[in-house]
């Protein structure tokens, strides 16, 4: 007996099972539902619409974009970030064409160049003046392979600071209140910057990045400086502190607890 002849329906079946095949959408979607799990984002549509939308249109042979997206599942306070770092650290250790047969003579690893850059990427939005002295601190040589824990460590602390610059703009807004100009008291700007220092003085041997986000948060505006605006000095001839050099001198302090790498 011949084979039996499939139905109209099956056909279709298997039209649909094949286009699905050769596209590799289900591996895709399975992927995505995997990510949506381990992340549990609090709008679950619109994380899946980003997560679709970076696969879609990045290219893939580019190892920074590609290592740079799996770290921007989550925020970095975020358990599952955790391992979101240990993925992208996988995917950046991987050889550009990992297929070939020269990949498995070549050394696996991060090299410092990747590193650097894809440090530089996720600082981009931040003023260069700004993490410059940051990343001469966390940098590594171009030619160094970057282990596990210092990569942990450096992309945690380029994302604790990314906020932490935040944290600085806003408290310098709040001490600016209705002025016209971006200027303020310097008196206040320096004691707020005494505050900083003392916050992160109490943390002794705990220099982590988020044990210093953390203290810094004593400084947050709704906090410290909307109290420190109600003793505001009512002199006409004070001294006045402007943003780009209230915002370095808190940054310097920032920095001068993360330790040197380079």
């Amino acid at each position: 007996m011949g084979d039996r002849k499939k139905s109209p329906i099956e056909e279709r079946k298997q039209q649909y099972k094949d286009y699905l095949d050769k596209t590799d959408v289900t591996s895709q979607v399975r992927e995505a539902l995997l990510k949506l799990i381990e992340n549990q984002p609090k709008d679950p549509m619109l994380f899946l619409a980003n997560y679709f939308d970076n696969i879609s249109t990045s290219d893939k042979s580019d190892k920074i974009t590609t290592v740079h997206q799996i770290l921007q599942l989550t925020h970095h306070s975020q358990q599952s970030f955790q391992t979101n770092l240990i993925v992208a650290y996988d995917a950046a250790s991987l050889a550009k064409n990992p297929n070939s047969k020269k990949a498995s003579m070549n050394r696996p690893g991060l090299t410092g160049s990747v590193f650097e850059e894809l440090l530089a990427t996720i600082l981009s939005n931040v003023p260069k003046n700004l993490h410059a002295t940051l990343l001469e601190r966390i940098g590594c040589r171009a030619s160094e392979m970057v282990p596990f824990d210092v990569f942990r460590y450096c992309i945690t602390v380029c994302y604790v600071f990314v906020d932490f610059v935040k944290l600085c703009g806003s408290i310098f807004s709040v001490l600016c209140g209705k002025q016209s100009g971006k200027v303020t008291d310097k008196d206040i700007c320096e004691i707020v910057i005494s505050s900083l220092k003392d916050a992160l003085d109490s943390l002794q041997d705990d220099n982590s990045p988020c044990s210093i986000l953390e203290a810094a948060y004593v400084l947050r505006p709704d906090k410290l400086a909307s109290s420190l605006l109600s003793n505001k000095s009512s002199k006409t001839d004070k001294s006045t502190m402007n943003e780009d050099d209230f915002m370095k001198e808190m940054i310097d302090v920032f920095t001068s607890k993360i330790k040197v790498l380079k």
